[in-house]
């Protein structure tokens, strides 16, 4: 199993994946599952594919819970404007969250002595 969250490969890389591993897995009999991110960033891939699964927005509920959790923490808060701009954010682009969770944390470690 290979989880790419960006594929944005060099051509070297992209001609190996595409044309060597997917191509050398289509007949293996054991399941081998490729999980990736953006259909913008696959659509060379989509080809090798036997199935491709399409992921809409995050649920706003479990990602409005991490923010509320994530400002909870903070010593300066978000207002209720950044919290809606972050929330539409982290649901259209899941990626953000690592960097988006890093940056706020930054605030944190600021406050520590």
């Amino acid at each position: 199993m290979a989880l790419i969250l960006s594929y944005h490969p060099s051509q070297k890389f992209d001609a190996w994946f595409t044309g060597e591993l997917l191509a050398g897995t289509s007949g293996v009999r054991t399941p081998t599952v490729f999980l990736a991110g953006y259909e913008s960033d696959l659509r060379r891939l989509a080809p090798a594919a036997l199935e491709v699964v399409a992921l809409g927005p995050l649920p706003e509920e479990p990602a409005a819970e991490f923010l509320r959790t994530l400002n909870e923490k903070l010593t300066a808060k978000l207002n209720a404007r950044e919290l809606q701009d972050y929330l539409a954010l982290i649901r259209r682009d899941p990626a953000a969250i690592p960097a988006l969770q890093g940056l706020l944390e930054l605030e944190l470690e600021a406050d520590r002595p």
